[in-house]
C-alpha cells in the first residue's frame, strides 16, 4: 500500500480497540501519524496492534474541556491535524432510538 497519508496527521477517536483501531491501524499503514483518544489508553500492545501511535491520550469525548485540553496538547507536539476520526460512542440516558434529541431535563415536540 503506498504511503498516500505521509505527513499527516490522524486523531481516532475511541482508537483502543475495536473498529477504532482498525481505522488507526489502517491510517498507519497509509503513512499518517496516528494520535488515539480514548477513555482508557493503558494497556496498549505495539506487537499485538500491529503498530504505535505517536501519541496516546485519555480523552473522554463527551466532555468539551477534555477535548479541547487533549487538542491543545496534540497541537503542541505535532503542529497540526488533518484528520479526524469520530469513532468514540458515547450513551446518554435520555437518548433512546427513535426518540426525538434534546437536552436532559428538557421538553420538546418532534419538528416536523
Amino acid at each position: 500500500m503506498s504511503q498516500y497519508l505521509q505527513g499527516q496527521t490522524a486523531i481516532v477517536t475511541g482508537g483502543m480497540r475495536g473498529i477504532g483501531l482498525a481505522i488507526a491501524r489502517r491510517l498507519h499503514v497509509a503513512g499518517a501519524q496516528v494520535v488515539i483518544w480514548d477513555l482508557a489508553v493503558d494497556g496498549w500492545n505495539s506487537t499485538e496492534n500491529g503498530f504505535e501511535p505517536v501519541l496516546r491520550q485519555a480523552v473522554d469525548v463527551s466532555s468539551l474541556a477534555s477535548v479541547e485540553a487533549a487538542f491543545a496538547q496534540t497541537l503542541a507536539r505535532l503542529g497540526q491535524v488533518q484528520i479526524l476520526v469520530n469513532n468514540a460512542a458515547s450513551t446518554a440516558r435520555w437518548w433512546r432510538l427513535g426518540s426525538t434529541r434534546q437536552t436532559p431535563g428538557t421538553t420538546s415536540s418532534p419538528s416536523t
